[in-house]
């Protein structure tokens, strides 16, 4: 059964993620076209953040209303996704270390089996450190998994 979800929640992506999954899920608006995006809803003491991909529901982080101590352009939604546990599909691995090197977020992890993108991580990474000296990172191998994990010793709190 199709859940028209419009009323309740407010799109907060710029789509640039595009759908991964083929199958046309739940959540739609009014005409029955799927939702695609980072949908934000407001319960009475709780935010809801849902990644929604061609009308199903892949992730969802629920957060305790509070007032906001500060804000920051490394605070999105996008860099949320890129948070080293679970990512969009079909988002590069890559992005989350180029990221952290343009400075639109702290810090990045991923895990790759591809020995590939993992090497082509390590050398944008070094590359990088060549010219600005201002990250530091560190790789592991471990179940398979290449990990690599990249931080800007930048402060961001200035």
């Amino acid at each position: 059964m199709k859940k028209e979800m419009t009323k309740e929640l407010i799109k907060i992506s710029n789509d640039k993620i595009i759908p991964s999954v083929p199958m046309e899920g739940n959540y739609c608006y009014p005409n029955h076209q799927p939702l695609h995006g980072i949908y934000l809803k407001t319960n009475m003491e709780t935010y809801e953040k849902l990644f929604i991909s061609n009308g199903n529901l892949l992730k969802k982080y629920e957060y305790p209303r509070i007032e906001e101590k500060y804000t920051s352009p490394l605070l999105t939604d996008y860099n949320l996704h890129l948070s080293g546990g679970w990512s969009w599909p079909g988002v590069a691995n890559l992005e989350s270390v180029t990221r952290v090197l343009e400075l639109k977020k702290p810090m990045g992890i991923f895990r790759t089996r591809d020995k590939l993108v993992f090497d082509t991580a390590v050398r944008i990474i070094k590359d990088h450190n060549s010219k600005e000296e201002n990250t530091i990172y560190q790789t592991a191998y471990k179940n398979k998994y290449y990990t690599v994990t990249v931080a800007s010793t930048l402060s961001y709190l200035n």
